[in-house]
C-alpha cells in the first residue's frame, strides 16, 4: 500500500494456483473457465492501461480475480471496483481542498470554452459576428500541478480489493449481483 505496487510474487502464483484449481476440480472445461476469466479481467483494464490510467498490477489483479471466479463474476467485480474508485476519488477530494477550488477552477474553463465554442459555431453558421477565444485555467504554476497530481492518485488496486471484497460478501450472504445472468 505504501509503495503503491502489486507484487507480481503474489499475482502469478495466485493465477497459477487459480488455473491449477480449476484445471484438477473441472478438468479442460474447468481450466478454459480460469483463463477466460483471467483474459476477461484483464482485458477489461486494457484500456485504462494504455492510457496510464491505472498500472499493470491493477489489470494483473483483476486477472487473477478473474482466474479464480471466472468472467461473469469478474465483469460485477469490475462493476463494483468502478463505483469504489468513485468513492475513494470523492473522499480524496474531500480530503483535500485545494484540490476541489483546482477541480472547480478547471471545470469553469471547460464550461467557458464549451460556450465561447458554440459561439464561434453561430458565427460560422451565420456569417456575422466576433469569434471569441479560449480561455484557460489561471493561478497555479506547473510545480503546483506536479505537486496535485503526485498527491491524488488513486490506488485502484484498493478499488478493485473493495469490489471483490463487496461481491464476495453479497454472493456469501445469499444475495448475488446477477448482472450476468441470462
Amino acid at each position: 500500500m505504501r509503495c503503491r505496487r502489486i507484487p507480481n510474487r503474489l499475482v502469478y502464483p495466485g493465477i497459477a494456483g487459480a488455473v491449477f484449481y480449476h484445471a484438477l476440480t473441472r478438468g479442460l472445461g474447468g481450466a478454459i473457465f480460469s483463463l477466460t476469466g483471467l483474459f476477461g479481467g484483464i482485458g477489461l483494464l486494457l484500456i485504462p492501461f494504455f492510457f496510464r490510467w491505472i498500472g499493470a498490477g491493477d489489470a494483473k489483479l483483476l486477472g487473477f480475480i478473474g482466474s479464480a471466479w471466472g468472467w461473469p463474476s469478474v465483469v460485477e467485480i469490475f462493476i463494483l471496483a468502478t463505483f469504489s474508485g468513485g468513492i475513494l476519488a470523492i473522499g480524496i477530494i474531500v480530503a483535500n481542498p485545494r484540490l476541489l477550488i483546482r477541480l472547480l477552477k478547471n471545470a469553469r474553463c471547460f464550461f467557458l470554452n464549451l460556450f465561447v465554442s458554440l459561439k464561434n459555431f453561430a458565427v460560422l453558421s451565420i456569417g456575422t459576428g466576433n469569434f471569441g477565444a479560449a480561455i484557460g485555467p489561471t493561478g497555479e504554476t506547473s510545480e503546483d500541478d506536479a505537486l496535485m497530481k503526485n498527491r491524488t492518485r488513486i490506488p485502484y488496486g484498493v478499488a478493485i480489493a473493495m469490489g471483490a471484497v463487496i461481491w464476495l460478501v453479497l454472493n456469501l450472504s445469499g444475495h448475488p449481483l446477477n448482472f450476468m445472468a441470462s
